[in-house]
C-alpha cells in the first residue's frame, strides 16, 4: 500500500488522515468519490465522510493536482 503524502495537507484531524491512508485513499480517489462512499469505507458517519470531501475539495481547488505531486 501506498501512503499519498498530499493527504497531511488536508487540514482534518490526524486520525482520519491516518485512517484515510490505511484505507488506501488518494487525493484522487476521495474527490472522484460520494462523501456516504468514504465514509463507508472508512466505517465513519456520513457527514464526517462529507467533512473529509469538502476540505479536499477546498484544499486542492485552485491546485492542479499534478503540480501538488511534481512541484
Amino acid at each position: 500500500m501506498t501512503n499519498d503524502n498530499r493527504i497531511g495537507l488536508i487540514p482534518i484531524p490526524y486520525g482520519l488522515k491516518d485512517a484515510l491512508n490505511n484505507a488506501g485513499f488518494t487525493v484522487e480517489s476521495i474527490l472522484n468519490n460520494e462523501p456516504s462512499k468514504i465514509a463507508q469505507d472508512l466505517g465513519i458517519e456520513e457527514y464526517v465522510g462529507r467533512i473529509i470531501f469538502e476540505e479536499t475539495k477546498k484544499e486542492f481547488a485552485d491546485k492542479r493536482v499534478a503540480e501538488i505531486v511534481n512541484p
